[in-house]
């Protein structure tokens, strides 16, 4: 995932002033030239716009961040942090209607379903770049002799494309839940004295964050 400053509505290629089929010396000389208009020590130069050519170039610069680029664009520091935001009201929310206030910490629960939710999203990467390893080997060593499309091709394609796309937004819901997680070290709750031994919402012993069941669908897809 490409996360990174707000562009204006441009795409990284037209913040160079380039096509999408730029070779890398014409990336590097649209880079300086760009970088030395923009730079905040010369006359008319902006940082906020440096910092935009900058950020990119270095993706551009990089094969596989730029292949990243162009299947998923950039998703912001801004869209993030408005996904935290969203996420974290409506689940505070859901957990005070789950039981009377004041029985558990709502904070701790609301960062033990993070947590779990982010080793969810961790597995289901690692599952996905192994498929999508396997079948890009495979791709590699099937030889087709006919004069058509090679549907066969084709599918792995698409498939690899589905499962990248997949791991996009995997990578998305991991960096949510990792803003959420410090956005919530501003705050604490107060929890009963009559029930000390009870910090999460459901059964003590419940350790897979069954007891807020709303929880596990409201990450971002």
């Amino acid at each position: 995932m490409i996360t990174g400053p707000d562009t204006g509505g441009r795409s990284l290629y037209e913040v160079l002033g380039v096509d999408r089929t730029v070779g890398e010396a014409d990336l590097v000389k649209a880079y300086r030239e760009n970088a030395r208009r923009t730079h905040p020590d010369r006359d008319g130069g902006n940082t906020a716009e440096f910092q935009v050519v900058k950020f990119a170039y270095e993706v551009l610069s990089d094969p596989v961040r730029r292949r990243d680029y162009d299947l998923n664009g950039i998703t912001t520091h801004e869209d993030i942090e408005a996904d935290a935001v969203d996420i974290i009201r409506q689940v505070v929310l859901e957990i005070i209607d789950m039981a009377p206030v004041g029985r558990f910490d709502i904070i701790e629960q609301v960062r033990h379903v993070i947590a779990i939710k982010i080793k969810e999203f961790h597995d289901i990467i690692r599952a996905l770049q192994k498929k999508v390893a396997a079948r890009k080997k495979a791709l590699r060593r099937l030889v087709y002799a006919g004069s058509g499309d090679d549907f066969i091709a084709e599918g792995i394609k698409a498939s690899i494309a589905r499962h990248e796309e997949h791991i996009f937004k995997a990578q998305k819901q991991i960096a949510v839940g990792d803003l959420m997680s410090t956005m919530l070290n501003n705050h604490a709750f107060k929890v009963d004295s009559l029930y000390p031994f009870t910090s999460r919402a459901g059964n003590a012993e419940d350790d897979d964050g069954a007891g807020v069941p709303l929880l596990h669908n409201r990450m971002p897809s």
